[in-house]
């Protein structure tokens, strides 16, 4: 599978229906022999909010398919904070730029998210990508993603991340995000903890809360 820019492309799609009375709709994004669709119909389909799944169907690499799973991880990361509601005065999309922190030491990690969405413009902004080594780095920033290298709850969590309003991703079951990403199925899922959410004060359209594979019930350590 080839990887080029995501500017370029991203998905090769494999559907995307309405499911009739529901309203809701689903989407299947499929990678197939290295064809992918172009970015742009990648985000048209993901406007109607639509879960993200590829497939194994030819084989690769550990480091391939880490990267097919932080490029899907890269575009939901972007469509999610379109759905996010911030307190008054604290909305990253009112200005010109919105930086996504990356606490990672995983170059193959940053590399996709630079590649992904460094200088992506959204609207009327433009994404920007910042590699931070740390928790102290990392809480200047309103938008954060924690590889799974990294602990994400705990005491020195809780100090620095509890109650800020500080849009946080993880990856993994044990992650302790507002969101976090796992791959299920050859899905890429997310789990909402609402609670965290509530005590920085911000919310989430309906619609995305729908689409979590479950609502976690986050607790102080």
């Amino acid at each position: 599978l080839v990887f080029s820019s995501v500017t370029d492309a991203f998905f090769n799609m494999s559907g995307c229906g309405h499911s009739g009375n529901s309203g809701e709709f689903k989407l299947a994004c499929k990678f197939r022999n290295g064809v992918v669709a172009r970015l742009s119909m990648a985000f048209v389909c993901w406007m109607m909010i639509c879960p993200v799944e590829y497939s194994h169907s030819i084989a690769v690499s550990a480091d391939e398919n880490s990267s097919r799973f932080h490029d899907v991880v890269a575009a939901m990361i972007i469509k999610i904070a379109d759905y996010t509601y911030w307190p008054e005065g604290r909305d990253p999309a009112k200005g010109d730029e919105i930086t996504l922190a990356v606490l990672s030491e995983d170059k193959q990690i940053l590399n996709v998210f630079l590649r992904s969405v460094h200088n992506r413009k959204a609207g009327k902004v433009i994404w920007k990508v910042k590699q931070v080594t740390s928790l102290s780095e990392a809480e200047g920033y309103s938008i954060l993603f924690v590889d799974d290298h990294h602990k994400t709850g705990g005491q020195e969590w809780y100090a620095r991340f509890h109650d800020r309003e500080i849009l946080t991703f993880g990856e993994g079951e044990n992650a302790n995000c507002m969101f976090n990403f796992i791959l299920l199925n050859g899905q890429v899922r997310f789990d909402l903890d609402l609670n965290a959410a509530k005590s920085a004060g911000m919310g989430f359209d309906s619609r995305m809360i729908k689409l979590a594979r479950q609502l976690k019930k986050g607790a102080n350590p």
